[in-house]
Protein backbone atom coordinates (compact mmCIF):
# COMPACT_ATOMS: atom_id res chain seq x y z
CA UNK A 1 0.00 0.00 0.00
CA UNK A 2 0.91 3.37 -0.34
CA UNK A 3 0.79 6.43 1.25
CA UNK A 4 1.09 10.33 0.82
CA UNK A 5 4.66 12.05 2.61
CA UNK A 6 4.44 15.57 2.31
CA UNK A 7 7.94 17.48 1.81
CA UNK A 8 7.84 20.73 3.81
CA UNK A 9 11.05 21.90 2.35
CA UNK A 10 10.18 20.98 -1.57
CA UNK A 11 7.06 21.63 -0.76
CA UNK A 12 5.90 18.36 -2.47
CA UNK A 13 3.60 15.52 -1.57
CA UNK A 14 5.55 12.22 -2.69
CA UNK A 15 4.28 8.57 -2.72
CA UNK A 16 5.74 6.03 -0.58
CA UNK A 17 5.42 2.58 0.35
CA UNK A 18 4.11 2.06 3.60
CA UNK A 19 6.36 -0.08 4.66
CA UNK A 20 8.89 2.61 4.14
CA UNK A 21 7.18 4.53 7.18
CA UNK A 22 10.26 5.49 9.76
CA UNK A 23 9.49 6.44 13.63
CA UNK A 24 9.76 9.92 13.76
CA UNK A 25 6.69 10.38 11.14
CA UNK A 26 3.13 11.27 12.07
CA UNK A 27 0.01 11.98 10.12
CA UNK A 28 -1.27 15.37 10.00
CA UNK A 29 -3.67 17.64 8.15
CA UNK A 30 -2.18 20.82 6.46
CA UNK A 31 -3.52 24.08 5.97
CA UNK A 32 -4.92 24.24 2.97
CA UNK A 33 -4.83 21.18 1.33
CA UNK A 34 -7.07 18.06 1.57
CA UNK A 35 -6.49 14.99 3.39
CA UNK A 36 -3.98 13.73 5.73
CA UNK A 37 -0.44 13.33 5.04
CA UNK A 38 2.71 11.76 6.67
CA UNK A 39 5.68 14.01 7.81
CA UNK A 40 8.73 13.86 10.13
CA UNK A 41 7.82 15.35 12.97
CA UNK A 42 11.13 17.46 13.72
CA UNK A 43 10.23 19.28 10.40
CA UNK A 44 7.09 21.07 12.23
CA UNK A 45 6.60 24.31 13.11
CA UNK A 46 4.19 26.38 15.26
CA UNK A 47 1.63 28.62 14.02
CA UNK A 48 0.32 31.48 15.47
CA UNK A 49 -1.56 31.74 18.73
CA UNK A 50 -5.49 31.21 17.74
CA UNK A 51 -7.20 30.93 21.34
CA UNK A 52 -7.37 33.15 24.31
CA UNK A 53 -5.43 31.61 27.25
CA UNK A 54 -7.46 29.02 28.89
CA UNK A 55 -10.19 29.11 31.48
CA UNK A 56 -9.22 27.71 35.06
CA UNK A 57 -10.63 24.76 34.41
CA UNK A 58 -9.18 24.02 31.11
CA UNK A 59 -5.94 24.88 33.01
CA UNK A 60 -6.24 22.27 35.13
CA UNK A 61 -6.03 19.78 32.70
CA UNK A 62 -2.92 21.37 31.06
CA UNK A 63 -1.92 20.72 34.88
CA UNK A 64 -3.49 17.19 34.51
CA UNK A 65 -1.54 16.10 31.63
CA UNK A 66 1.78 18.27 33.00
CA UNK A 67 1.65 15.25 35.35
CA UNK A 68 0.81 12.51 33.37
CA UNK A 69 3.06 13.04 30.59
CA UNK A 70 6.05 14.00 33.13
CA UNK A 71 8.30 11.11 32.90
CA UNK A 72 7.66 10.79 29.09
CA UNK A 73 6.64 13.84 27.49
CA UNK A 74 7.74 16.60 29.65
CA UNK A 75 6.58 20.39 28.94
CA UNK A 76 5.21 22.31 31.91
CA UNK A 77 1.02 23.39 31.86
CA UNK A 78 2.32 26.72 30.13
CA UNK A 79 3.52 24.84 27.58
CA UNK A 80 0.51 22.37 27.18
CA UNK A 81 -1.60 25.58 26.71
CA UNK A 82 0.18 27.17 24.32
CA UNK A 83 0.50 24.51 21.98
CA UNK A 84 -2.92 24.10 22.01
CA UNK A 85 -3.98 27.78 21.85
CA UNK A 86 -2.00 27.24 18.26
CA UNK A 87 -4.13 24.68 17.45
CA UNK A 88 -7.20 25.57 15.01
CA UNK A 89 -9.49 23.16 17.35
CA UNK A 90 -7.75 23.16 20.94
CA UNK A 91 -11.00 21.18 22.41
CA UNK A 92 -10.53 18.46 20.03
CA UNK A 93 -7.04 18.18 20.88
CA UNK A 94 -6.92 18.44 24.24
CA UNK A 95 -10.18 16.22 24.44
CA UNK A 96 -7.56 13.49 22.50
CA UNK A 97 -4.45 14.54 24.62
CA UNK A 98 -7.11 13.26 27.70
CA UNK A 99 -8.14 10.16 26.20
CA UNK A 100 -4.34 9.29 25.73
CA UNK A 101 -3.64 9.99 29.24
CA UNK A 102 -6.05 7.57 30.75
CA UNK A 103 -4.68 5.03 28.11
CA UNK A 104 -1.25 5.89 29.99
CA UNK A 105 -1.89 5.55 32.82
CA UNK A 106 -3.90 2.33 32.63
CA UNK A 107 -0.94 0.59 30.84
CA UNK A 108 1.60 2.29 33.30
CA UNK A 109 0.23 2.15 36.69
CA UNK A 110 0.15 -1.72 37.89
CA UNK A 111 3.67 -2.22 37.53
CA UNK A 112 7.21 -1.35 38.08
CA UNK A 113 8.53 -0.41 34.44
CA UNK A 114 11.59 1.13 32.91
CA UNK A 115 11.37 4.64 32.31
CA UNK A 116 12.15 2.81 28.47
CA UNK A 117 9.35 1.09 29.32
CA UNK A 118 6.77 3.92 29.95
CA UNK A 119 8.35 5.84 26.95
CA UNK A 120 7.58 2.64 24.30
CA UNK A 121 3.63 2.88 25.78
CA UNK A 122 3.30 6.06 25.77
CA UNK A 123 4.47 5.92 21.82
CA UNK A 124 2.42 3.02 21.17
CA UNK A 125 -0.44 5.14 22.11
CA UNK A 126 0.87 8.50 20.45
CA UNK A 127 1.00 6.59 17.27
CA UNK A 128 -2.59 4.75 17.76
CA UNK A 129 -4.43 7.57 17.77
CA UNK A 130 -2.11 9.92 15.41
CA UNK A 131 -1.31 7.59 12.81
CA UNK A 132 -3.71 4.32 13.22
CA UNK A 133 -3.11 1.07 14.70
CA UNK A 134 -1.89 -0.24 11.01
CA UNK A 135 1.23 2.14 11.43
CA UNK A 136 1.91 1.38 15.40
CA UNK A 137 4.62 -1.62 15.06
CA UNK A 138 6.44 0.63 11.87
CA UNK A 139 6.49 3.47 14.00
CA UNK A 140 7.27 2.49 17.27
CA UNK A 141 10.67 1.14 18.56
CA UNK A 142 9.83 -1.65 20.62
CA UNK A 143 12.77 -3.23 23.09
CA UNK A 144 10.75 -3.56 26.26
CA UNK A 145 7.16 -3.59 25.50
CA UNK A 146 6.34 -7.62 23.91
CA UNK A 147 4.58 -8.48 20.85
CA UNK A 148 1.82 -9.96 22.86
CA UNK A 149 1.60 -7.24 25.19
CA UNK A 150 1.59 -4.72 22.02
CA UNK A 151 -1.70 -6.84 20.84
CA UNK A 152 -3.11 -6.23 24.31
CA UNK A 153 -2.56 -2.88 24.03
CA UNK A 154 -3.69 -2.23 20.81
CA UNK A 155 -6.95 -4.48 21.56
CA UNK A 156 -7.71 -1.87 24.90
CA UNK A 157 -7.13 0.99 22.51
CA UNK A 158 -9.59 -0.30 19.65
CA UNK A 159 -12.33 -1.66 21.76
CA UNK A 160 -11.70 1.00 24.66
CA UNK A 161 -11.09 1.15 28.39
CA UNK A 162 -13.60 -0.38 30.56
Amino acid sequence: MKIQFYDFETKTVNEMPEDELAPGCIKVRIQGMEGEYFVSAETLKQSAMRHAPFNPEMKEQMRYLENVFREVFPQSAEKWEEGFRRDTRPKEEIDLWLNLARHYQHHTQDSVLSLKAKKEYFSIILQFFNSGEQHVRQLTDLEEVSEDELQKVLGLLKNGLA
